[in-house]
């Protein structure tokens, strides 16, 4: 299922009546939103290193987890580079789409991770609507930057986070797993 097929569930899932299913079709509704953001992130990031039809493109996307894509998502929200970019940050600030498509995917992963785990929390059908709305918006703004160096980047951290991302790009050492400074050997 394509991404903004996913979106047209969420909406039909709160077109849905019914007393006894509105707080499972809302939470429902809430977790389609969010991973319609989610896939048609996964599904750019992977086009950056392989064609749409390769075998890889299944195990390449399931290497991109949910926790690096929000913390990059969070500093491309705030109009932040890692610091492996900070030279770049100067010549090309991150753009007004690009910071609320990375806030919208922060945002709807909360709110995904409350409609999937968080029982206690009652989820309303009217905060699910403004979810998806925030969800089209992010999608119309990645239409704007999907073909910039900047979403490229902020692609690219989706993979790259854990490894040189934070670095310093002048050659200052990282922290070694036990601490200390310097290159391993």
């Amino acid at each position: 299922m394509a991404a903004k097929e996913m979106l047209t569930v969420a909406r039909k899932l709160l077109a849905l009546k019914g007393k006894r299913l509105e707080e499972e079709v809302v939470r429902r509704a809430v977790s389609t939103t969010y991973y319609a953001l989610f896939h048609l992130l996964t599904e750019a990031a992977t086009g950056l290193y392989v064609s749409s039809g390769s075998p890889a493109i299944g195990v390449l996307r399931r290497t991109l987890n949910h926790e690096p894509m929000k913390a990059v998502s969070g500093m491309f929200s705030k109009g932040n580079y890692p610091k492996v970019f900070q030279d770049v940050a100067s010549r090309m600030p991150v753009s007004e789409d690009l910071k609320l498509v990375a806030k919208a995917f922060v945002d709807l992963q909360i709110e995904r991770e409350k409609a999937d785990y968080e029982f206690g929390i009652k989820m309303e059908r009217s905060a699910a609507t403004l979810l998806i709305e925030k969800a089209e918006a992010a999608f119309a703004a990645w239409e704007n930057v999907k073909n910039s160096d900047e979403a490229r980047l902020y692609l690219a951290g989706f993979l790259l986070y854990k490894s040189a991302w934070n670095q310093d790009p002048r050659g200052t050492p990282a922290k070694r797993p036990d601490n200390t400074e310097g290159n391993p050997t």
